[in-house]
């Protein structure tokens, strides 16, 4: 905001020139509110971004993020995991049939003919798909329902479901991330950027 100099009359009275000057701060302080207004923050990367109906969360909206928690998951796909793998998939607006198509192409299973509503038959088929299967296997459906989301051309729920996953692993001390539909091995930053070179690599 450009700054505007006070320029008052020598011929005003002290009177007038201090209401004069009164008038000049009000309108100030006025423009300044108004940009404050419009100021918007930008959420972290790896920050739980919005609630289920768009709104940003609590946390984001007043800046508040978790430390990354230690490493201590690797080969294996806690049961929190596999819950919140269908939690944010359902947020970035996959339902469960769609869903239930994905992990039974992962997994090279047959779709169970019996269940035709979504609530709450093939969700709960789905449930116990992601819940059974091998822990190796809940990172393939992650990198399939990230590139399932950008082939349907919801680049930004490809990048929200992404940035779902990676607060989650953060949070919970889980030794992986999602970049760009690949599931890369998460640790120090050094570390990071030759995996994420490799990463590249094999997709050239």
């Amino acid at each position: 905001m450009a700054r505007r100099r006070l320029v008052v009359p020598r011929s005003v009275s002290r009177a007038w020139q201090t209401t004069w000057a009164r008038c000049e701060i009000r309108d100030i302080a006025q423009a300044v509110v108004t940009e404050t207004r419009t100021v918007t923050r930008t959420p972290s990367p790896h920050h739980h971004t919005e609630t289920m109906d768009g709104i940003p969360k609590f946390s984001t909206r007043h800046g508040h993020s978790p430390a990354a928690a230690a490493i201590t998951v690797r080969e294996d796909a806690p049961a929190g995991l596999r819950g919140a793998v269908i939690q944010i998939a359902a947020e970035v607006g996959l339902s469960p049939d769609p869903l239930r198509k994905i992990v039974c192409r992962v997994l090279r299973e047959t779709p169970d003919p019996n269940n035709w509503s979504e609530y709450p038959n093939i969700a709960s088929e789905v449930d116990s798909l992601v819940r059974r299967c091998k822990w190796y296997r809940v990172y393939d459906i992650v990198e399939a329902i990230s590139r399932h989301l950008v082939s349907q051309g919801a680049q930004a729920q490809a990048m929200q479901f992404e940035n779902e996953m990676n607060a989650y692993f953060g949070e919970h001390g889980i030794g992986w991330q999602l970049a760009d539909g690949v599931i890369i091995s998460r640790g120090p930053a050094s570390f990071e950027t030759v995996v994420r070179a490799g990463a590249d690599a094999l997709r050239l």
